[in-house]
């Protein structure tokens, strides 16, 4: 190790220097002594002769300098720099001897000796001595820097590489140069495919302008680093969330070199916080329609008592016994109205009992037997009692609407299954389908091969007045009706579907004790 320090005028001032100086003159290593105590530098110098006793030295280590003969009896000069070259590397080497024709003086160089000095020239020997040891230093800083930015390099490599969160860095043009393996897997792309693609192309059109900005905001200089909520393009084609966090990387010029992004994917955040919206969505519309019903109740209750009244005291066959009728009729179906509201806002009457899932299930195939013309019905009950706490007649109301709209949904015929199963909710199914509460449950699964719905219609089927079908056809009901009756049976219903090609319906209702499995 070269320990020097310098003056504020640059002069490199010695403290003390080790030197291994290899010669078998011991005038001459003395002579080199002097010269160098006359030059100003303190050293301590050990002198050896054979290869042995140098190698002993390089091993034992702490040398700053080495001063070696080209010609030894016991070993050359050039030998002695070969060995200090691959034992110490760093270490200066400077050849002092009595001749050194031209063609040994640049080979010693190529192999790696500092500087040589002639021993008739020894005055040149101290700014030999400083010269080797700056350079020493300036070689040891160089690789220390080097060592520094490698270790940085593969720090930076590592926390990209293996980053959970996708990172990418990519042109100005919006090309990639890199991605790590989180990024490919988050958008199903081999590293190879992404680099023939740019960010536009896996940007969703709706987000495009955004993502513009926001990369023109940071190559203009008006932004540092930004922040975007935007969505990518599976390669499979469905929609991936993220949240993107963008820094541009300028050379010392300030010229754009590269942007940095690291991309967290949120899709399944964004899933939870769409369904906490849409149960506090149909939780306002239920309080809503709950008090609509209630009132409507009390005018209806007033209407059909009046017209009770009269129809008694009105002869039969008069014309006026023939409107009050109407009155009644009209009357009742506002009822029924009203009671669909009521059982969406959970606020209709419920008696609760023991009941098997099946026999409910049951009643229900007898009921639409022969009626769903051109439709396939199959029916695979559960070999247990699946013995739940409900309203029968509720029950029963909630899978012929679901019947029903299967029905509508196969209007050139088709296939309906209905079956029932047991169900075991855990919390990873929570995680996964963000819906349930760990428990065991009777499963019941209505599911038709008909038009199916896309994903905007498939988040609406349960609010109140929303349907698909013709103007004067249904009043959108039905399924609020059942989302409010299975919530009131403290169950979940879910909806999954196809355009175009399928449709599925699962209720679970929760088990009592009595279910035999």
């Amino acid at each position: 190790m070269v320990r020097f320090l310098y003056s504020e005028k640059q002069e490199l001032q010695i403290k003390t220097l080790r030197i291994i100086h290899l010669d078998d003159d011991v005038f001459s290593a003395s002579l080199v002594q002097t010269f160098l105590a006359e030059e100003g530098l303190v050293c301590d110098i050990k002198r050896v002769e054979t290869r042995e006793d140098f190698i002993v030295l390089l091993e034992q280590g702490g040398f700053d300098l080495v001063l070696a003969d080209l010609n030894l009896p016991a070993m050359s000069g050039m030998t002695a720099l070969v060995i200090s070259r691959e034992r110490c590397p760093g270490l200066p080497f400077i050849f002092v001897t009595d001749t050194m024709g031209e063609e040994v003086a640049i080979e010693s160089l190529k192999s790696g000796a500092t500087d040589y000095v002639l021993k008739y020239r020894l005055s040149r020997l101290g700014s030999a001595v400083r010269s080797a040891l700056r350079e020493a230093e300036e070689s040891e800083k160089r690789r220390k820097e080097e060592e520094a930015l490698r270790e940085s390099e593969q720090l930076f490599r590592n926390a990209f590489e293996n980053a959970v969160n996708g990172r990418c860095l990519t042109k100005p043009d919006r090309r990639f140069i890199k991605v790590n393996n989180s990024f490919s897997e988050m958008l199903g792309y081999s590293a190879e495919e992404l680099a023939t693609m740019t960010f536009m192309d896996l940007t969703h059109p709706d987000d495009l302008a955004a993502s513009r900005r926001l990369a023109e905001e940071l190559l203009s200089g008006r932004t540092f680093a930004g922040h975007l909520e935007k969505r990518y393009l599976h390669r499979d084609g469905r929609n991936v969330w993220a949240l993107t966090s963008v820094f541009l990387q300028r050379d010392e010029k300030g010229f754009p070199l590269y942007f940095i992004t690291q991309i967290q994917n949120i899709t399944e955040q964004k899933k939870l916080e769409d369904q906490l919206h849409h149960a506090q969505k149909l939780e306002s519309i239920g309080q809503l329609a709950g008090g609509m019903g209630h009132d409507f109740n009390n005018i209806l209750t007033t209407i059909i008592g009046h017209a009770s009244i009269l129809k008694k005291k009105l002869p039969d066959d008069g014309a006026l016994a023939h409107h009050v009728q109407q009155i009644l009729i009209a009357s009742d179906s506002a009822s029924r109205l009203t009671g669909s509201l009521l059982a969406f806002s959970r606020k209709q009457p419920i008696e609760l009992r023991e009941l098997n899932l099946n026999d409910a299930v049951t009643r229900v195939e007898m009921m639409i037997s022969g009626l769903l013309r051109n439709v396939e019905c199959i029916i695979n009950l559960a070999d247990e009692v699946l013995t739940v706490m409900g309203d029968e007649g509720q029950l029963e109301q909630v899978l012929m609407n679901l019947v029903t709209n299967a029905w509508d949904a196969m209007p050139h015929g088709g296939v309906l299954n209905i079956s029932t199963g047991i169900a075991v909710i855990d919390r990873k199914f929570v995680e996964v389908q963000s819906f349930g509460k760990p428990g065991k449950y009777a499963l019941l699964t209505v599911t038709d091969n008909g038009i199916g719905m896309d994903e905007e219609t498939r988040k609406k089927i349960f609010e109140p007045f929303f349907t698909t079908k013709e103007s004067g056809v249904g009043t959108g009901l039905g399924l609020s009706m059942a989302y409010g009756i299975v919530k009131n049976h403290k169950g979940f219903i879910n909806c999954d579907s196809e355009s175009g090609r399928w449709t599925s319906f699962r209720i679970y209702l929760p088990l009592t004790g009595g279910t035999n499995q």
